[in-house]
Formats: C-alpha cells, structure tokens, sequence
C-alpha cells in the first residue's frame, strides 16, 4: 500500500505531514511521490482564509479524478479544512473516503484500512458530485 501526501497550507501542515509519513511507514506501508501510482492519497488542507479553501477543493476534486479513474483507492482529507467542516466536505465531496480533523494523524493508517475494507455505500439520494462540485465553485467565485 503506497500513499501520497499533497500538503497545503502553513508550515504546521508541512509537519503534520512528515509525522503521517512517519507513522505510516511505521504501520508497514510505503510511501510514494507520484500520485499516480498510489493507492491512497492524503491532502492536508488549509482551511482559514478564502483563497486556502478554494485551493484545497481544487486539490481534493483534482485527486478524486485519479479516484474516478481507478488509479486510487482511497481519498483521505485531512487538515485545517477537514477539522473546520469535516460534515460539509464528508456530504458534499462523496469521492473523499475518510475525512479526519486536526489531531486525528494517528488515526489516518487504520481508517485507509477501514476504507479498503468496508467502502462507504453510495446513496443515490444525496446531492450528486457535480452538483456540489458547481455549488462550491459558485460559493468560491462569488
């Protein structure tokens, strides 16, 4: 299992980042830098001013791409953003698996497993992925 971490924001980020890297590798899997040949990626968000949000959507639709194409697996947010509006992102992003607050770093290695293992049902009633990609796009432009 190969995962790629894509780090935004502030220099914390940077080393919540390694730390996850670190902790990752302790649990006996890999890390690359190629997201294309990963099976699971992390973005670590930033999440406090308006430019930093719109940005880090950017990156978590531009990974769900790879998702969408099967080349990943699983989709982790995690970060400022993910800590400011972990409901928001988990309803209105689908693509994104695991969607885990500040402080919860120790915790991404067991939720990849977890994601593999028992992915979360599709509900065809929720708003569709480009539906709330738009949306969010709209809020950001406006």
């Amino acid at each position: 299992m190969k995962l790629y971490i894509e780090t935004l924001g502030c220099p914390k980020n940077f080393n919540d980042s390694e730390g996850i890297a670190g902790i990752w590798e302790r649990s006996g899997m890999n890390m690359t830098d190629d997201p294309a040949q990963a099976d699971a990626i992390l973005v670590n968000t930033c999440g406090f001013i308006e430019d930093a949000k719109k940005e880090s959507i950017e990156t978590i639709f531009e990974f769900a791409q790879l998702k969408a194409q099967g080349k990943v697996k699983v989709l982790v947010v995690t970060g400022c953003l993910a800590e400011r509006y972990r409901e928001e992102l988990a309803m209105e992003i689908p693509e994104a698996d695991v969607v885990l607050g500040i402080g919860k770093n120790t915790e991404i290695a067991k939720a990849v497993k977890e994601a593999l293992e028992h992915p979360r049902p599709i509900d065809m009633d929720r708003v569709d992925a480009q539906q709330a990609r738009r949306a969010l796009e709209d809020y950001y432009e406006s």
